[in-house]
């Protein structure tokens, strides 16, 4: 599994450098995220929600200028890989978001992080589980069906799991790719990882369901923030490019004033 994500408590993390700080505020982060969910939702409402038009990431791309695309990784044993597809993304640009359920210290994970290549552990001691089988997806499938308002209002995305998969051609979120997202092995990594604090209390309700994580604990469900990671261009980025990020690295605004654990 040289290709994966290890959960490692000791992960090495680092302060975002200068030339993205002014980019990388929450504000600034969910702003944009925003923007993109609030258009693929009045995107697909005019096609009658249908996930896999083929016809979405263009529009994106029109609208934003860039998108992201799973397809075989110019790593032969990855399999899987993510390509930036459009005009390009700049430096600082959100190219992507780690799915998957979000375990905040104190919740059990004894077994849902055991041989799990794909669990991602922040500063603070969250932790995302962007695996898309097993026990896993029971959980995260699980756990999305129980904080759903209604069959028709969802509180988070689940389409990531079946595009994963293979089963869908396409996402509902096409960002929610950041598990997919392969190593650098002899290049620097394009895209780095990045915490993030989804505030919550600016996405309105019809929105939401674009968002690829949701809290395990049922106690956070309501709070004003839900923790996960983006991913984040480090350079320019040109069409066509596949996106490599460096597993050892965590990245975080400083200003943030989170404490280490």
């Amino acid at each position: 599994m040289f290709f994966r994500k290890k959960f490692c408590p000791s992960f090495k993390l680092i302060d975002i450098e200068k030339g993205l700080e002014k980019i990388l505020k929450k504000n600034e982060i969910d702003s944009f995220l925003i923007k993109q969910f609030t258009f693929i939702d009045r995107y697909l409402n005019n096609n009658n929600n249908d996930i896999c038009n083929k016809h979405l990431n263009d529009m994106i791309v029109k609208e934003f200028g860039y998108s992201v695309i799973k397809k075989q990784s110019r790593y032969k044993e990855a399999e899987k890989g993510v390509f930036l597809i459009g005009e390009g993304a700049t430096k600082g640009d959100i190219v992507g978001i780690y799915p998957g359920l979000v375990y905040y210290p104190g919740d059990s994970v004894m077994f849902t992080s055991f041989r799990n290549n794909y669990f991602l552990r922040r500063r603070d001691g969250s932790s995302v589980d962007g695996k898309y089988d097993g026990l896993s997806k029971w959980f995260y499938s699980s756990v999305s069906k129980r904080n759903d308002l209604s069959n028709e209002i969802k509180l988070c995305d689940d389409s990531w799991i079946d595009f994963s998969l293979n089963k869908e051609l396409y996402s509902r979120n096409p960002l929610a790719t950041g598990h997919l997202i392969n190593h650098a092995q002899n290049e620097e990594a394009n895209v780095m990882y990045f915490e993030h604090d989804y505030q919550l209390s600016n996405y309105n309700i019809g929105i939401r369901k674009y968002i690829p994580n949701i809290p395990y604990n049922n106690n956070y469900i309501n709070t004003k923030s839900l923790n996960t990671i983006v991913m984040v261009a480090l350079r320019d980025i040109e069409n066509g490019e596949e996106l490599y990020s460096n597993y050892n690295f965590i990245g975080y605004n400083f200003d943030d004033n989170h404490q280490c654990k």
